[in-house]
């Protein structure tokens, strides 16, 4: 099969000239699927980069051009000074497409630290921009899935440095990106990455997200201060075998990273995305805390001692002995509770002197049982698919359709037996019934097992509205579960 390098050389040439704009002039770069051409703007004299496919001659050439226009769509809606920026695109007449981008002179990151790892500040300079490309990413929904040395350019040198990520031919788009719908190249499930960088879930095909790239930036965040990789496996059964195995990963060489860096990344190479940042934003959170303790020791014309710590979090400090009481504040609220005592008498005064008639007193309370009965059926949607989401986290079944009536059937029941008892109890109805199966099964869930509970709230929230969240108002919804759950395993993470 010939090479991209062969097929292209046939359909561009040296200073061939696309869009009346972009000169080519050598090629620089070629890979499985394409090739990137250097090429200079004719109208602000420029260089640019020129990244070409093949024409679509079969099945194979379909599957390129696809991921082709993927990256194109999400780079285009992608500007941040991390992330390599696109600037034109279009098609020769003889059909093949091609994209016009930012020219990013520099060497991969992988050719970087191979053997020769950063030093402190500017190994952490480096790992931040990385982690802020990310974070930019993944506010838009973007999921990168192939994070690696080889796709993180690395520009400057002294210790200067700017970084571009490439390659978001194999990301996955949780959502429309600039109101365009996404190219669909890869079944749900399917294992996509490179071997040596890829996550435990990513691995088994299970559902991704945000902490999946955040696996990867662990094992990158180990090379560049070590300038060795964590999987150093050459055959794909092997490496991969090293992050689905339970077995935490082998990092010989952590002695040689930052103190002050080792817990940050042993927590983003976690097997289980439970226990990883959730999200680019924490990490990004930490980091910047590190990097000011870093800039005031460097004021103070120091180096970063070999054990330097960033400061404790104010939840870890010791609360002082005792506490200023402001005793003006205290009588004043003192003399607000008597207020509202002397008032809340003088009401009952009011009610045995006859001053409402029943008449008033039934319409106050109707009014006041109508806003309890409306309260009660607004939260009774929310109630119930909380408590069918969370026992579903538990109940693990082939048929989606079997799994989805068992977690169903006992609200079913509830509602069911309110409806029932309405008449003889007027105190029940099936939506208050229904309210309280949801509560009763809602703390149930958790009791079963909080660690079940957070891997497959992370892994998979929504699963029963997968097969639907292409369909316009479900596929928000979709989202919007999968969000909340994410919240909320943060919070289960933080209690537990």
């Amino acid at each position: 099969m010939p090479q991209p390098r062969e097929v292209l050389s046939r359909y561009l040439e040296q200073d061939q000239l696309l869009l009346n704009r972009y000169r080519l002039k050598h090629m620089i770069g070629e890979g499985s699927y394409g090739a990137i051409f250097k090429a200079s703007d004719l109208v602000n004299g420029e260089i640019v980069a020129v990244k070409a496919l093949p024409p679509s001659l079969d099945s194979s050439s379909h599957t390129a051009l696809g991921r082709f226009q993927r990256e194109m769509s999400i780079i285009k809606n992608l500007v941040h000074p991390n992330i390599v920026a696109l600037f034109d695109y279009g098609e020769t007449p003889q059909g093949v497409p091609f994209m016009v981008m930012e020219f990013v002179q520099g060497k991969t990151l992988e050719q970087h630290v191979r053997h020769n790892p950063m030093d402190f500040e500017s190994g952490l300079d480096v790992f931040y921009q990385i982690a802020s490309a990310l974070a930019a990413a993944h506010q838009k929904g973007v999921i990168h899935r192939d994070l690696k040395p080889a796709n993180i350019m690395v520009q400057g040198e002294d210790g200067h440095y700017r970084i571009k990520m490439l390659d978001f031919g194999m990301a996955k788009v949780q959502s429309e990106l600039g109101g365009e719908a996404m190219v669909a190249l890869t079944r749900e499930g399917m294992a996509v990455g490179t071997p040596r960088y890829i996550a435990p879930e990513q691995a088994r095909g299970q559902e991704i997200g945000p902490y999946t790239d955040l696996y990867a930036l662990g094992l990158l965040g180990y090379e560049i201060f070590t300038g060795i990789r964590v999987v150093n496996r050459d055959d794909i059964e092997g490496a991969v075998q090293m992050h689905v195995s339970p077995e935490p990963l082998p990092l010989p060489e952590l002695h040689k990273v930052p103190a002050q860096l080792r817990p940050i990344l042993k927590k983003l190479m976690q097997k289980n995305p439970v226990h990883r940042y959730l999200h680019a934003e924490q990490l990004l959170h930490e980091l910047d805390q590190l990097r000011r303790e870093v800039r005031m020791i460097n004021r103070g014309g120091l180096q970063p001692p070999q054990g330097f710590h960033p400061p404790a979090s104010a939840a870890s400090r010791q609360a002082p002995a005792a506490l200023d009481i402001d005793y003006e504040k205290l009588e004043q609220a003192q003399r607000f509770e008597q207020s509202a005592k002397q008032a809340q008498e003088a009401h009952r005064q009011q009610l045995s002197d006859g001053m409402y008639t029943p008449i008033t007193l039934q319409r106050a309370e109707d009014h006041q049982r109508g806003l309890i009965v409306y309260f009660e059926f607004l939260i009774a949607p929310v109630l119930a698919l909380s408590a069918f989401t969370l026992m579903a986290c538990h109940i693990q079944l082939e048929s989606n359709l079997l799994r989805g009536g068992v977690c169903a059937f006992p609200l079913l029941i509830g509602a069911l037996a309110g409806w029932l008892l309405k008449d003889k109890f007027p105190i029940f109805s099936g939506v208050r019934t229904l309210n309280i199966t949801s509560i009763l099964l809602f703390v149930v869930a958790h009791l079963m097992g909080i660690s079940e509970l957070k891997t497959n709230l992370m892994l998979q929230p929504a699963w029963y509205l997968r097969a639907f969240k292409d369909v316009p108002g479900l596929a928000q919804l979709y989202q919007g579960i999968e969000m909340v759950a994410h919240r909320y395993v943060e919070v289960l993470s933080t209690l537990f």
